[in-house]
């Protein structure tokens, strides 16, 4: 008995180039902000050796979902193990710039090993930095992220052509037909974050939202419900000499922690 339980525990414990490979990984990504591409919802995320995601998750919020900070990797014989704590993206008005808002909240990631495959391999398929991430998301968050100061003038970012302001002053505005109040959500529930959002919108010729920028960022996820609640906004256009023209408009939430 004592033979088989000493064989059991060698069995399980982790050989040299184990402890190597844990101990070059947590050089690695250890005590740094990585962000899950494509930011899924979830704190406990499984993926195959090559990084491909492993049962269904919904695409999460930008600064809501999906960003680790690696505070551990465990190897073992069958999987990688990456543990940390889930980090939110908050704007920080001085820097002009998202920066990271730590949470208490735990987040695993697992990789499958493969003989032949490289761990580094899935891990850096699914873990980027947040430079790196923003490339394949709208200009406005690489402008957050980077801190670039906010552009003057408002272009369409399909066409390229200039949008003026609405201007009542002018008689060009749209008029709202339907118009959708953002979802808190439910994440932030014991954060208790509030505050506003204000967002530049494009309004087409036939009536259809395009939000171009995000003029006063929050974070946490609120700009993203902004954003979405906008994108199923609908309006009557604004007209100059009675044709529809595209004009742009500034639309402003206000976002107040549950009770």
């Amino acid at each position: 008995m004592y033979l088989m339980l000493a064989l059991l525990l060698f069995s399980q414990a982790p050989s040299d180039s184990d402890i190597q490979l844990r101990d070059r990984l947590t050089t690695k990504y250890g005590g740094k902000l990585f962000t899950v591409r494509t930011t899924p919802s979830g704190t406990r995320l499984r993926f195959d050796a090559d990084g491909k995601l492993l049962g269904t998750r919904l695409e999460g919020m930008f600064t809501l979902h999906g960003h680790i900070h690696v505070e551990a990797v465990n190897v073992r014989s069958e999987r990688i193990e990456i543990t940390g704590r889930r980090s939110f993206l908050s704007f920080n008005a001085r820097s002009g710039k998202l920066e990271e808002y730590p949470t208490r909240q735990s987040f695993r990631l697992e990789f499958l090993r493969r003989s032949g495959v490289t761990p580094d391999t899935g891990i850096d398929a699914v873990l980027v930095p947040l430079e790196e991430v923003v490339k394949d998301l709208p200009p406005y968050w690489v402008r957050l992220v980077n801190g670039t100061p906010i552009r003057e003038t408002i272009t369409d970012p399909d066409t390229g052509e200039t949008v003026p302001r609405a201007s009542e002053a002018q008689n060009l505005t749209p008029v709202s037909i339907k118009r959708l109040s953002p979802e808190y959500p439910t994440d932030l529930n014991d954060y208790s974050i509030s505050g506003s959002v204000v967002l530049r919108v494009i309004v087409d010729e036939k009536g259809k939202t395009k939000v171009v920028d995000i003029v006063t960022p929050m974070g946490f996820g609120l700009d993203q419900a902004a954003i979405d609640a906008v994108h199923r906004w609908e309006y009557e256009p604004a007209k100059r000499d009675g044709m529809p023209v595209k004009v742009y408009v500034r639309v402003q939430f206000n976002f107040s922690a549950p009770r």
